[in-house]
């Protein structure tokens, strides 16, 4: 009885303390973030009457972004329109924004294509407040930190463009980014993503949170542009890949990967399978050219035999 009564204390000493713990962590959502939920709109289109206010001072519509050519030294390259990056963010925002532009940078300085030849980057400010001369200092400093050398093609790639408070509600409910506005801090709360469009100005796919592998980002691009951009290899992948809208990442399909696996198996065994039936042919035309039409050896087969080693003439003798 004694054992049982100390492990009885213990346990209930334990479930006090756990409570305790559980107490001292907040359930709440924080009252600045609440209802800034990320919504998965993938599939819609974002409006292209939209208009903003561009580095230079113009006010164009969100179609001038959209359906542009892959480039090649400053030359259309053939290869359809480029898919869009687009980043919600105001340029006063003092870490989130600038943090996740540069780890997307870092990213995309890895892989193997290129802002303004392969797709376009859509750097949009939500703050009105913002002026052309932050959106053009935003971009000079871009162009600096993407480590590539600087060309026409990137400098059209980086844009960095303002919009009004209509504008970037109805954009922000397009693209499923909602936000939010702080007085007493002037700032704004907002949530942390990316998002990657096909050049129709369509939502193909989104990246979340502050770390963007480079798979990820090169597959979306990829799926965003239909394979159109890079070569087939690099297009191959989105066959055994998927877009998680829930994870904001792209997952390996089972089913397609067995699928391939099958499909390798078929060709190597066909392969094999054809060998040896061109194996067989070729023995079994070898042994027809050596036999007469009833089996027998054939007249040259039979005239060498009857001949023997010893009626073969040597070469060079006279008779």
């Amino acid at each position: 009885m004694g054992v049982l009564r100390r492990v009885g204390c213990a346990l209930s000493v334990g479930l006090l303390a756990s409570t305790s713990i559980a107490q001292l962590i907040p359930t709440d959502v924080p009252e600045p973030v609440k209802g800034l939920t990320i919504t998965n709109n993938l599939g819609k289109f974002v409006p292209m009457y939209l208009q903003v206010t561009t580095a230079e001072g113009k006010i164009v519509s969100l179609n001038e972004f959209f359906n542009r050519p892959t480039m090649k030294d400053g030359k259309p390259a053939g290869k359809g329109n480029k898919p869009v990056v687009i980043q919600m963010s105001y340029f006063r925002c003092p870490i989130l924004c600038p943090t996740i532009l540069e780890k997307f940078t870092k990213t995309i300085d890895t892989i193997d294509f290129t802002v303004g030849e392969d797709f376009d980057v859509l750097v949009v400010s939500f703050d009105h407040r913002d002026k052309p001369a932050d959106a053009r200092s935003h971009k000079a400093a871009q162009i600096l930190a993407y480590q590539r050398p600087e060309n026409n093609d990137i400098r059209d790639g980086w844009n960095f463009v303002i919009a009004s408070p209509e504008t970037s509600r109805q954009l922000g409910e397009a693209l499923g980014f909602p936000f939010r506005y702080l007085p007493e801090s002037d700032e704004y709360s907002h949530g942390t993503a990316l998002f990657v469009l096909t050049p129709e100005g369509k939502i193909s796919s989104y990246l979340t949170g502050l770390n963007y592998p480079a798979k990820d980002v090169k597959l979306a691009l990829l799926d965003a542009s239909n394979g159109k951009i890079g070569s087939f290899w690099d297009a191959f992948p989105l066959w055994c890949y998927h877009f998680d809208p829930n994870a904001g990442t792209y997952s390996l399909q089972a089913m397609r990967v067995m699928q391939l696996g099958s499909g390798g198996a078929a060709v190597v065994l066909g392969g094999f399978l054809g060998v040896l039936w061109w194996a067989d042919r070729r023995r079994r035309r070898s042994s027809a050219m050596n036999t007469g039409p009833n089996g027998n050896p054939s007249i040259s087969d039979a005239q060498s035999l009857a001949r023997g080693p010893s009626a073969r003439v040597p070469s060079g003798s006279m008779s």
